[in-house]
């Protein structure tokens, strides 16, 4: 693990071995949870052991010094306290040494559940001797001590190896997470120029592409120019002939100059004559054409009046209880105060008022007079002007009313108009052409209509 280096590993091996890390370090972790509750339990175990041994050792000592000086008494003792005296130490010998019979009992009790080689039945017989017992008690205690000290020592030997093992893991872990880090740097650059890479890559891609395409118009271009280069140079050809045949006619040309030079003098001469009688036929021009216009507007003037007597005999004609109505708005006693008093605006708008109100009373025949009596005089007061600027307002049977710029006699809200009773009229928009259409800016009298 330690000739491991960046180039050998990839990320996916990383994940694999820190994986692996993570197990080891936790069986480790689970023998160093099983070990230290060993390592206590054996340590009191030998303390225990210690202890006992003492107190056995301590007690059979005991027992024997006072066996001795129980001997040694009893020769200064009167004769008639021996046999007392005898009795009332083997009593105490007896119970001593039942007590530490009994001891040691529990002490082989208590470790042949832990050593299989200690025959507990073998055991209690062979105590009966006291020599036995303790030859038999030291063997006894350095087999288990002899047996403690190797599972000790190859515990020992297993805990350094574990030890070691989880120093070098836990190097290698942090060696490894310092190599992951790296390679995760190492990853993300990478990744961040794979993706650099692949811009580059979709940018030449896209070039070569124009390229691709530039070669093949300029091998086209090129194609193109080479047959036009030929071209040219069969021109050149060509031209060269012309040249010659230029230079030939060149000359001749020259002298042609110069008889037109000679005829150029002779007709700059008669042009000034010409130009001067052009001036004269202009003058003649602009005469006769105000002459013209003077005449046109007398002629008009003429179908003016004509079509104004038409009108006024018309007007005439209408029912006597409408003349009577119009009779101060379109004065009636002679031809001439009929057109001087239907020149203004008041009283196209005088009219329109008073078949606003009395449009059930007059008949269609009227209605169409007074139509055609209101559009001529509509027409006459616009030729003050240098441009028209009123212009009649119609409405067509079958269209939608229009509230807002209509006026509806039957009093309804909505529906189609069925007869248009009288014209309306506003101004004009200013044309920037003369042929464009009329169109009306502002409504000055809404068209009066019935509806259905």
């Amino acid at each position: 693990m330690s000739d491991l280096t960046m180039k050998d590993l990839d990320y996916e091996k990383i994940i694999e071995n820190y994986s692996k890390v993570e197990e080891l370090e936790k069986k480790i972790n689970e023998i160093e949870k099983n070990i230290l509750p060993l390592m206590d339990k054996l340590g009191k175990f030998l303390d225990n052991i210690d202890s006992k041994i003492d107190k056995k050792i301590k007690l059979y000592i005991e027992n024997k010094e006072n066996i001795n000086s129980i001997e040694e008494s009893q020769d200064n003792l009167v004769e008639e306290k021996k046999d007392k005296t005898d009795k009332i130490e083997k009593v105490e010998e007896l119970n001593q040494e039942k007590e530490s019979k009994l001891d040691v009992s529990k002490f082989i009790k208590v470790f042949s559940q832990e050593f299989d080689f200690i025959n507990k039945e073998q055991f209690n017989e062979e105590m009966e001797n006291d020599e036995i017992m303790l030859k038999k008690l030291i063997e006894l205690i350095k087999r288990m001590f002899g047996i403690k000290d190797n599972k000790i020592s190859e515990l020992k030997v297993v805990e350094t190896g574990l030890t070691n093992q989880l120093s070098t893991e836990k190097d290698e872990v942090k060696r490894l997470k310092v190599v992951e880090t790296n390679l995760t740097n190492q990853l993300s650059t990478e990744k961040d120029e794979v993706k650099r890479l692949k811009v580059v890559e979709t940018n030449l891609t896209n070039q070569l592409s124009t390229e691709k395409d530039e070669v093949k118009r300029l091998k086209v271009v090129e194609t193109n120019l080479t047959n036009q280069l030929s071209t040219e140079k069969d021109e050149v050809k060509r031209l060269k002939v012309v040249e010659t045949n230029l230079t030939n006619q060149l000359s001749t040309e020259k002298d042609e100059v110069k008889r037109l030079k000679v005829v150029e003098t002779g007709l700059t001469n008669q042009l000034s004559t010409e130009k001067d009688e052009v001036k004269r036929l202009k003058v003649v021009e602009i005469n006769l054409t105000n002459q013209l216009n003077t005449k046109k507007e007398e002629l008009e003037s003429i179908g003016d009046l004509l079509e104004a007597r038409k009108l006024y005999d018309k007007y005439l004609s209408m029912e006597t209880r409408i003349l009577s109505k119009l009779d101060n708005v379109l004065i009636q006693r002679d031809f001439e105060s009929f057109i001087s008093s239907g020149y203004t605006l008041s009283s196209l708008d005088n009219v329109w008022d008073i078949v606003k109100i009395e449009y059930k009373n007059i008949s269609n025949e009227d209605k169409e007079i007074l139509k055609e009596v209101f559009s001529f005089f509509l027409n006459q007061i616009n030729k003050r002007f240098k441009e028209a600027k009123y212009g009649l307002v119609q409405v067509e049977v079958g269209e939608d009313f229009d509230a807002v710029n209509q006026v509806d006699l039957s009093q309804n809200s909505k529906g189609k108009v069925t007869e248009c009773v009288f014209y309306g009229y506003g101004f004009l928009k200013e044309k920037e052409n003369p042929n464009d259409e009329d169109i009306i800016a502002r409504i000055i009298k809404s068209p009066l209509v019935l509806t259905a």
